[in-house]
């Protein structure tokens, strides 16, 4: 007996893409602009880049994605070497 496999084209793979098509909006978190900048300013602390963003909710360029973005440098923040960069590190679901 022979199984032949058949290419579905993902626009079609309604079923199985389901998830990955899915917007969740609830995981875009940000940090508040205003307590941002006053904690810049009360720190004299610039950072460089936000090692937990999206193109959604990024608050600082460049910045690190939990997933593949077009926008970002890199993805996932721990795939990153830390120590050469002043960051933001934002993660409320922690």
């Amino acid at each position: 007996m022979w199984l032949t496999l058949a290419r579905i084209p993902g626009k079609t793979n309604i079923v199985a893409g389901r998830e990955s098509r899915q917007h969740r909006r609830e995981l875009e978190w940000t940090l508040n602009q205003e307590l941002y900048e006053e904690g810049i300013c009360r720190t004299s602390v610039k950072p460089d880049i936000d090692l937990s963003a999206s193109r959604l909710n990024y608050g600082l360029k460049p910045y690190v994605s939990y997933k593949p973005d077009p926008g970002a440098v890199a993805v996932d923040a721990f795939t990153v070497q830390w120590s050469q960069y002043v960051f933001i590190l934002f993660n409320p679901l922690v």
